[in-house]
């Protein structure tokens, strides 16, 4: 796992949490890290779709082949949100028990593709497997 590219990450997010709260200092915080969540959506999406329609290969017809370093810059980029994101749903404690299982999962599906080092839908596999 590389340790420095997601601490990285992870702090970029709070770095623009900050950058938020100072910027709309009259909102809520929890607005604040709206915007960041809206903001990791726009920024993989478009990561993902450059990655989909320009380098290839589709991720549904090639299942569990080795990550290009891009995919695991998408991979840390939505890693380190998402421990950002728990971290601040833990300290604001305005989330439900149901969104802080979302980001246990993402974190695990996250940390396994990055430290496997393949991608695609191979989720339904070990699913039937269980």
């Amino acid at each position: 796992m590389p340790y420095p590219q997601l601490i990285l990450s992870a702090t970029s997010w709070l770095c623009l949490y900050k950058l938020t709260r100072k910027v709309w200092h009259n909102q809520s915080p929890e607005y604040c890290c709206r915007i960041v969540t809206f903001f990791h959506g726009l920024l993989v999406t478009a990561i993902s779709a450059f990655i989909q329609f320009y380098i290839g290969p589709a991720p549904w017809a090639c299942t569990g082949d080795q990550n290009l370093p891009i995919h695991n810059v998408v991979f840390l980029l939505s890693l380190g949100y998402f421990l950002f994101d728990l971290s601040w749903c833990c300290l604001v404690g305005s989330e439900s028990a149901t969104m802080l299982a979302h980001h246990v999962v993402s974190i695990a599906g996250f940390s396994y593709a990055t430290y496997a080092h393949k991608y695609g839908n191979t989720g339904p596999y070990v699913f039937s497997v269980m």
